[in-house]
């Protein structure tokens, strides 16, 4: 935890500090929080393979955080990359079983951004249209 406390320090300058909780099904570790830093930096602790220190515990630890990361990645990209990052992690599983409640509210707020920018680009292609016709019937008529 020291190393993860001593990173959130050097990357409060990067924006104001908020705690994104997730529900676990660890019996020990309830949640799973990530710490973004506005919408430039972010840290968590990510276990990418279970794994044993007898050393420490018998305790077998979980595979943990990945999905979690991957949707606070997708919450902090501008609205030009998450088209991209979503398809990136389409064939995820996991992380759309897990992460399914959160990102339906993600996808609709961006689908009614989106939606808004379609109806612009719509209504510029169909001026665009009408001034090319406009010119094409000018050069036969």
């Amino acid at each position: 935890m020291s190393v993860k406390n001593d990173l959130e320090k050097l990357l409060k300058d990067f924006g104001p500090r908020r705690i994104c909780e997730f529900d676990t099904d660890d019996p020990i570790l309830k949640k799973h929080e990530v710490t973004m830093f506005g919408d430039k930096a972010l840290c968590t602790m990510v276990n990418s393979a279970p794994f044993v220190n007898l050393d420490l515990s018998p305790i077998e630890k979980p595979i943990r955080g990945i999905d979690e990361l991957t949707y606070c990645i997708m919450q902090s990209l501008s609205q030009d990359k998450v088209r991209g990052w979503c398809q990136a992690v389409l064939g995820n599983r996991s992380f759309w079983e897990k992460i399914h409640h959160k990102a339906h509210g993600f996808v609709l707020e961006r689908y009614t951004e989106l939606r808004s920018l379609a109806d612009a680009v719509q209504s510029n292609l169909e001026d665009l249209t009408i001034h090319a016709l406009d010119r094409l019937f000018s050069l036969f008529f």
